[in-house]
């Protein structure tokens, strides 16, 4: 429901991140080196909060995703303070956090990526 001037809402979030990349092992001794390209779909479950003041003009939302399963762990987190001074225009910033541990099959992969961002978004 959208928010007449002030308002909030909560909400469960169900998605799905593609992973797609390539893993490369190099031997100096055996002067060999093994590729794999690789592609899987990681399901997340999460939660969405967004909280409206003055018509959706000043918005904060948070919204957070994650699994965890056998070796490995998923995190997808950000949030963020929008203005909408025209309807078709949104500026906001604020900050997101990804990070990815899997072990498997003597593969290891730790991942994590974190900062501030600003972006502006045109509707039409």
């Amino acid at each position: 429901m959208e928010n007449i001037l002030a308002g909030f809402s909560l909400g469960a979030v169900v998605r799905v991140e593609v992973f797609d990349g390539e893993a490369e092992i190099t031997s100096h001794t055996l002067n060999q080196t093994e590729r794999e390209d690789f592609t899987f779909p990681v399901p997340l479950l999460g939660l969405n909060f967004h909280l409206g003041l003055l018509a959706d003009i000043l918005e904060a939302r948070v919204l957070a995703t994650a699994i965890t399963y056998g070796d490995g762990t998923v995190f997808d987190g950000q949030a963020d303070v929008s203005w909408t001074p025209f309807p078709f225009l949104d500026i906001h910033g604020g900050y997101r956090f990804f990070y990815v541990d899997v072990d498997r099959s003597d593969v290891e992969a730790d991942f994590s990526t974190s900062g501030p961002y600003v972006a502006i978004s045109l509707s039409i």
